[in-house]
């Protein structure tokens, strides 16, 4: 993994099942909000492709929510 902040994370899985998998992941303000935008190619061994972007899709959905919710703690405290 590596990180440009703010602008984007480069990540490349050099072993393991998700081996071959490269993305960069970017945020950016949009008003209110933070837009989230991936872009890459992911390869999970023993699954189809369809397979693989669905896993990988609820991969990214879940670490969306576990630093929602650190995110919420860290407000919570100020």
């Amino acid at each position: 993994m590596t990180t440009f902040p703010p602008y984007c994370t480069w990540i490349e899985e050099i072993e393991g099942d998700f081996a071959g998998t490269k993305f960069v992941h970017t945020q950016r303000p949009e008003g209110a909000k933070t837009r989230i935008d991936v872009f890459g190619e992911a390869h999970c061994t023993g699954r189809s492709p369809e397979q693989t972007r669905t896993l990988f899709l609820e991969i990214l959905a879940k670490a969306h929510e576990e630093d929602l919710a650190t995110l919420r703690k860290i407000r919570e405290r100020k």
